[in-house]
């Protein structure tokens, strides 16, 4: 993404490959975690009476307040996931963000909270057990990909498909707003706490959309 004067057209991953006369792939590794780490996930979720196969794991954040989804969207949607049967639900997260420092996280009520609870290695484990993610832009939805786990993503200023290959698009949710996207325009158009357009691509992506695509994932046969 740091090519002067050019905005990204395809993968970031299979930009830099290009450049290096290298073979070009835009799939994520295969990440898995040792024995270890998922023995202790499997005890945390027993203690917290969490059933791992039937996981659901929300990653709300934190983030750049521009790639956030809005809290009460995130309410609602487990209102409705809960609604029709599917309780098995818990907050992945930290307390503290590299760029920001120590950041106030909000509990999404119904869920089961595992912020601040799992290491790198150990959420590598929780979501590779998992049989739906559902976050922002962030580490953890890579990981997902990594793991090879069913993921609906929620964006707003960055383009999924700058760092997912084709196969993850249909379950990725984006903004129709003209400026979403915007962190890939040169200039950029946002500032990592904020918008001239109050974040509206993310705040016009609402819990209907989110559940259908979830319930597409969660209500298939495994």
């Amino acid at each position: 993404d740091d090519m002067p004067g050019k905005a990204a057209q395809e993968p970031m991953v299979v930009e830099f490959f290009r450049q290096f006369n290298l073979p070009v792939t835009d799939a994520h590794p295969e990440l898995r975690a040792s024995p270890a780490a998922q023995a202790k996930v499997k005890a945390l979720l027993a203690r917290k009476n969490l059933e791992a196969g039937a996981l659901v794991l929300l990653h709300p954040g934190p983030s750049w307040k521009v790639k956030e989804w809005p809290h009460e969207h995130w309410a609602q949607l487990v209102v409705e996931l809960r609604r029709r049967g599917f309780t098995n639900i818990a907050q992945l997260g930290v307390a503290r963000y590299f760029t920001f420092g120590q950041v106030a996280i909000q509990s999404i009520p119904g869920t089961v909270s595992l912020v601040d609870e799992l290491s790198v290695e150990e959420c590598i484990a929780a979501i590779g057990m998992a049989r739906l993610f559902i976050g922002i832009d962030s580490g953890l939805l890579h990981i997902a990909a990594g793991t090879r786990t069913p993921a609906v993503g929620i964006w707003g200023p960055t383009n999924p498909r700058l760092f997912y290959s084709e196969k993850h698009h249909p379950n990725f949710l984006t903004s129709h707003l003209p400026c979403s996207g915007c962190e890939h325009l040169k200039p950029r158009g946002h500032w990592f706490t904020g918008c001239p357009h109050d974040i509206n691509c993310m705040k016009s992506i609402g819990p209907a959309e989110v559940l259908m695509r979830s319930l597409a994932i969660l209500e298939a046969p495994v």
